[in-house]
This record gives structure tokens, C-alpha cells and sequence, in this order.
């Protein structure tokens, strides 16, 4: 089995691994968006079933990339101290990319802000212990395979340009629920991450980057229900 899995070319590699990551992911949001219209509520039991979703995913396709060879090490997925505070830095960073997009927007088209800004929301709470699942797997999740995967992949094969381009629209795409407004959050980071990754191969900042801007970006929700 391992020797026919090594055997598969990298491209049916890749479709395995984009579509079983984002595949679902992307469906439901560009349905979303383009056909209910409606907000996204966040409750504690969906939060589960995303966590438990990821969890199996990336056991899935972590045994599958291993018998194709790869590594943590190839993907630079190397935790220290040293880049856990370089990721709260650059969770800083992305903020104030975003803060500044927004701003420069909002100057310009003030009455399109404001109904961008309130047509997704979240409404519901989230109980501390659906956050903490939510923030030790999601960040690992996306930022494996959105960064690590892809751009590693697409690097080697085309360059960084259509790499970090490549993972940038992916984010989007599975983001976009969240609607237009959404895209002031996750096109600096997604550039951000993307560039830093080229330059730097260490995933490991980027998680918990991920990780400190989704607990802020929550922390208003976080009440006192069950899982």
C-alpha cells in the first residue's frame, strides 16, 4: 500500500489533500454566500463537530502524506519559545494591516462599512472549553495545509509568487461566509503569513498567530454553556 501510495504523482497528491481539506470547507461557504445570504451563528456544538471534523482530517491526511514521504521538518512545523513570540508578534501585525485596510475603506465608503461590517455576524456564545478545542486545533488545521502544504507544494513546482497566491485564494474561498467585509481580515493575513512563510519555512509562528487573533476576535463570545 505504501509503495502505491509513493507511486501516485504529486498532482493526484494534491487534489487529494486540497479537496479533502477545503473541499467541504469552500462548498458551504461559497453556498452561504451566494445562496442563503444569511448570517453564520457560532454555538458550542458546532464548534464541536468543526473540531472533530479537523481532528480526523488531519489524522487522515497526516498518515496519507507520510507514506508519501513528508516530514513536519519539510513544512518548518518546529515549536520553540522563541517562535511562539514571533507569532504573537506578527498576530500583532496582522491586526494592524487589517485595522488600517478597514480604516482607508471606511473613510472612503462609510455607509458600505457599516453594512459590511453587521451583514455577518456572530450570535450566539461559545463555552470556554468549545474555545479552547477551537484554538488548539483550528490554527494547526488551516495553517498546515493552507500554508505548509500548498505553498510548499506549489513552490517547488511554479515559484513563490503562484504559491503564496494560490494559498491566499484558498483562504478566501473558505472564508467567504463571513462576506466582503471578511476579506479586510483575511487578505493581509493570508499576505502576510504567505510571504513570511517563503522567506522564513517556519509554520510555527503562523499557528499561533492564528490562534491569538481567533481569540480575539471571540473573546466577546465566550460565555458559560456546555460543550
Amino acid at each position: 500500500m505504501r509503495t502505491r501510495l509513493s507511486s501516485l504523482p504529486w498532482q493526484a497528491e494534491f487534489a487529494i489533500v486540497f479537496l479533502t481539506a477545503f473541499g467541504w470547507f469552500i462548498y458551504v461557504s461559497l453556498h452561504i454566500y451566494f445562496v442563503r445570504h444569511t448570517g453564520v451563528v457560532i454555538s458550542g456544538s458546532e464548534k464541536l463537530h468543526l473540531v472533530t471534523f479537523e481532528v480526523a482530517v488531519i489524522t487522515l491526511l497526516g498518515a496519507f502524506l507520510y507514506a508519501r514521504g513528508w516530514t513536519l521538518a519539510r513544512i518548518g512545523l518546529t515549536p520553540s519559545w522563541r517562535d511562539t513570540a514571533i507569532g504573537i508578534i506578527l498576530a500583532f501585525v496582522s491586526y494592524l494591516m487589517y485595522r488600517f485596510a478597514w480604516t482607508v475603506f471606511y473613510e472612503l465608503w462609510p455607509s458600505l462599512s457599516r453594512a459590511l461590517a453587521v451583514h455577518y455576524s456572530v450570535r450566539s456564545q461559545i463555552s470556554p472549553l468549545s474555545m479552547l478545542a477551537l484554538l488548539a486545533v483550528n490554527p494547526l488545521f488551516e495553517e498546515v495545509f493552507v500554508i505548509g502544504y500548498i505553498i510548499t507544494v506549489l513552490k517547488e513546482k511554479y515559484g513563490a509568487i503562484l504559491a503564496v497566491n494560490a494559498s491566499l485564494t484558498t483562504r478566501i474561498l473558505y472564508h467567504l461566509y463571513q462576506g466582503i467585509g471578511g476579506l479586510f481580515s483575511h487578505i493581509p493575513t493570508g499576505l502576510l503569513f504567505g510571504i513570511w512563510y517563503v522567506r522564513t519555512q517556519r509554520l510555527w509562528p503562523l499557528i499561533v498567530a492564528h490562534a491569538a487573533l481567533a481569540l480575539y476576535s471571540l473573546r466577546h463570545y465566550i460565555g458559560t454553556g456546555s460543550f
